[in-house]
């Protein structure tokens, strides 16, 4: 109840000094105002009454007191209404107690995936913070398939992944997640590569397969040996040629989507990996060798250049990273650094070298966020994002960390995948399950000093 009602104010009273005329006209006017005065006062007095009365009301609910059954060691709170048992605490707080929690109103900080539904409040909170950067794209789901061999290579014609395996068969994986598999298969390692017609497996010094993408059929080339003896290390595609580097050190080019090959190099003994590397932004493609601290480039599959990385001993590999201050070229070393450069007509320029990383990286891969994936023997699988965070990766089924199970990536392909990003690690292809739903979010990962070995909890209800 408030009070509405407007007291009118009096005309002015007579006084003994007016003239008679005077007096008489402001006795008439003042008398005659009394009547409404009366009534308005007593309108108030009736909104008063009843706003005490309201006030009263409120006061009595607010101050009943709640049952104290069940709610020891709990502080009490108000919504604005009535009084409430509350654990304490505001969304987003962070408590370090060693006492049990109410698993209504806490979660755990372990770094692991929980409900966007089943939290809202703690999901808008933490992203407010962080500008979005507890996002649902750093778990991905396990893709139970034949591994006959393990798994070699991936790759994406922008529809579906295409994984191949060391037994020379090949893994469609589409947008659900769903597999088909090549025909062809050898009971030897294999490498592949892809153009926009066909998949050409590769096995050792023989020709393989050629796979059809539009039918996906696999077919034997029998050329017999295109290098006898020869070990294929590793294979890419570029500028309408099929590169095959072998463990000898020698380089094979084929312009015919694999019927003939033709020994291009035989300088690069020793070296450790090729591999292609895009600009997403400019759709750039630059194939690499490393070896040692060399890093051998080519951007037609013709004409090759070199370039010597003086802080690197080991190169491990090289990938992309499309934003940000170090946007480039990013080369790994054994010794737990990054170096980033950018290439201008056949120049390799650095522009960040010895940027240390958690452990040492045996491979890195960009996905299609601008962020890169490095794998560590150490720590496991971090995406690194453009402006240096680093955050754990969880594969498998109930979120596992790779950094307990020191699982590599050794591909990834996301761009053009319907949202998703798979990768391929030396046992499982795994799909990120849930950038398209949004349904999930990542918490933050605290240890609890209070606790030895536990995790700290954060407050995601009141």
């Amino acid at each position: 109840m408030t009070i509405t009602t407007i007291i009118e104010a009096l005309p002015p009273s007579p006084a003994r000094s007016d003239t008679q005329e005077v007096f008489s006209n402001k006795t008439d006017a003042f008398l005659g105002a009394l009547p409404q005065r009366v009534t308005q006062m007593n309108a108030v007095a009736a909104e008063i009454n009843d706003t005490a009365a309201g006030i009263q009301s409120a006061a009595d609910a607010l101050n009943a007191f709640p049952a104290q059954t069940g709610n020891v060691g709990k502080t009490l709170k108000t919504n604005g209404t009535v009084l409430l048992w509350s654990d304490s605490g505001e969304i987003g707080d962070v408590s370090f107690s060693p006492r049990v929690f109410d698993a209504a109103k806490w979660v755990k900080c372990d770094g692991g995936y929980v409900s966007q539904a089943g939290w809202p409040k703690l999901y808008a909170h933490l992203n407010n913070l962080s500008a979005g950067a507890y996002r649902t794209d750093d778990c991905f789901s396990y893709i139970a398939t034949d591994s006959s061999g393990g798994f070699v290579g991936i790759d994406t014609d922008g529809t579906s992944a295409y994984v191949t395996l060391g037994n020379s068969r090949v893994v469609k994986v589409d947008s659900s997640g769903g597999t088909t598999y090549s025909s062809y298969t050898v009971a030897a390692s294999a490498k592949s590569a892809m153009n926009s017609s066909y998949i050409v497996v590769v096995k050792d010094g023989n020709l393989v397969s050629r796979i059809t993408l539009a039918t996906f059929t696999s077919s034997l080339l029998s050329l017999g040996t295109f290098a006898a003896g020869e070990t294929v290390k590793d294979m890419a595609f570029i500028n309408g040629r099929f590169l095959i580097l072998t463990t000898s050190g020698k380089i094979y080019s084929s312009s015919d989507d694999g019927s003939s090959w033709t020994m291009t190099r035989s300088d690069l003994s020793g070296a450790a990996k090729m591999k292609k590397a895009k600009d997403p932004a400019f759709g750039t493609e630059t194939i690499f060798v490393l070896r040692n601290n060399v890093v051998h480039f080519t951007q037609d599959g013709i004409t090759w250049y070199s370039a010597t990385l003086t802080d690197h001993v080991t190169l491990t590999d090289v990938t992309y990273m499309g934003a940000g201050s170090l946007r480039g070229f990013v080369f790994s070393s054994a010794a737990g650094f990054l170096t980033f450069a950018t290439i201008s007509s056949g120049t390799l320029t650095v522009i960040a070298a010895r940027v240390a990383v958690l452990g040492a990286p045996t491979n890195i891969d960009a996905s299609a966020y601008d962020d890169i994936f490095v794998s560590t023997s150490q720590h496991g699988v971090y995406r690194l994002a453009p402006d240096g965070t680093m955050s754990p990766i969880y594969l498998g089924a109930g979120n596992a960390k790779s950094g307990t199970v020191h699982k590599a990536i050794t591909g990834v392909v996301s761009a053009g995948m319907g949202a998703f990003t798979y990768f391929i690690t030396s046992d499982g292809i795994y799909k990120n399950p849930t950038l398209t739903s949004g349904s999930t979010f990542r918490l933050p990962n605290i240890d609890n000093p209070a606790h030895r070995g536990g995790k700290a909890y954060i407050r995601g209800e009141v």
